[in-house]
């Protein structure tokens, strides 16, 4: 009995300290267009290579370590 009448009292605790996690930040942020990255993307040429350079680096270093690793063990690679 007691323990069906304690359950809506944590429920409700639960919830308020839920909704006391969302304060507002207070930022302004200006929506305008090409705001919404934290770089500069406006000559698209560059941005394309940089973002392909950026991303077939992270793509190709497991590729490199483990050619590195076979290397040391004597493997073929």
């Amino acid at each position: 009995m007691a323990l069906s009448l304690a359950r809506p009292i944590l429920r409700q605790s639960i919830l308020r300290q839920s909704q006391s996690l969302g304060k507002p930040r207070f930022v302004h942020i200006e929506n305008k267009l090409g705001d919404n990255m934290p770089f500069s993307y406006s000559n698209k040429r560059a941005f394309g290579i940089k973002l392909a350079a950026f991303l077939l680096s992270g793509f190709s270093i497991p590729f490199i370590a483990a050619s590195v690793q076979l290397k040391r063990a004597g493997g073929s690679a």
